[in-house]
């Protein structure tokens, strides 16, 4: 399988970045977790927060190339047999997916820099802050990412379900697309 997408599977490009940002961003999560328990005080604070900004910052650029990828690519086809609810389900389970990659970052991204730091990316370049935002803005903006960043590993847990049920139970080979790109058996699914 190519680096596009076809209409019988995902290419590798689709597959590495979806693996890439399902790891990264649970990661960030348990990561994001993790800071919050710590006092400011602690010296390992500073470093897991300047890991969470920078890792999240890079999760944003990918999860932007792949939602342009996704819509600049050709879809893989829906297995024959799948009903339109079902379709529907799919369809709108993306888009949430896609918000969550696209929105976790940017409400992770303007805390840090309100004051006007950018954020530092492993000491190899800086992202500027693109505008300042008030205290009253910023710990609103806090607020949406810790909500955010609780209800993704639930909706990935329903995605996963949703993957193992289509891959063992309907046996329709979906899981099997986004790991090897097809479903090794010549069908057509999702």
């Amino acid at each position: 399988m190519g680096a596009r997408n076809t209409s019988d599977g995902f290419g590798w490009v689709t597959r590495l970045a979806h693996w890439s940002l399902a790891i990264s961003m649970l990661f960030l999560g348990w990561l994001g977790g993790a800071v919050v328990d710590l006092s400011y005080y602690d010296p390992l604070y500073n470093k897991a927060l300047s890991l969470h900004d920078a890792l999240g910052t890079l999760v944003g650029v990918v999860g932007l190339a792949l939602v342009v990828w996704s819509l600049t690519n050709v879809r893989p086809t829906y297995p024959p047999g799948m009903s339109v609810w079902a379709r529907t389900a799919a369809r709108s389970a993306h888009v949430v997916l896609y918000g969550f990659i696209l929105v976790l970052p940017i409400t992770g991204y303007l805390p840090p820099t309100a004051s006007g730091d950018g954020v530092d990316l492993f000491g190899l370049v800086e992202i500027p802050a693109l505008f300042k935002v008030t205290e009253g803005a910023r710990d609103w903006v806090i607020q949406i990412h810790w909500y955010l960043a609780y209800g993704l590993p639930m909706l990935v847990l329903v995605h996963a379900l949703a993957a193992a049920k289509h891959q063992w139970i309907e046996r329709d080979g979906t899981l099997a697309r986004m790991v090897f790109g097809h479903t090794g058996h010549g069908g057509s699914d999702s």
